[in-house]
């Protein structure tokens, strides 16, 4: 009976982690200094990504220089969540660790976006 469930079985999690693995290595490989990925305690489900390379005339890059003066670092920071044995057929969360918004941009951007 387990056996038949195995074969039934589509996501393959030794498949997903040598993919997640050889991915992260791909990218450690090319990085430059203004990308940084690395795994959560070792774990290849959960990454960390800074960037702080954006175009010069970007909203995004203005902001992280006022954030620079204000809080010393320009870089945006987020957490990468792959689902263990979904993936990867299941999309990653992605967890915005900084900068910090204020306020209720969320739910400004939101009313912006077309409905579905």
């Amino acid at each position: 009976m387990q056996q038949a469930v195995a074969k039934k079985q589509i996501f393959d999690p030794k498949g997903a982690f040598l993919m997640l693995s050889r991915s992260l290595q791909s990218m450690q490989q090319q990085m430059s200094c203004d990308v940084f990925v690395d795994t959560l305690d070792d774990d290849v489900y959960r990454w960390t990504v800074e960037m702080g390379d954006f175009d010069l005339n970007s909203p995004i890059h203005k902001d992280l220089q006022l954030i620079q003066r204000r809080y010393h670092y320009s870089t945006v920071k987020v957490h990468i969540t792959f689902k263990r044995g979904l993936h990867p057929f299941y999309p990653p969360s992605l967890e915005l660790k900084r900068p910090h918004f204020q306020g209720h941009m969320l739910g400004e951007g939101l009313r912006g976006c077309p409905a579905s």
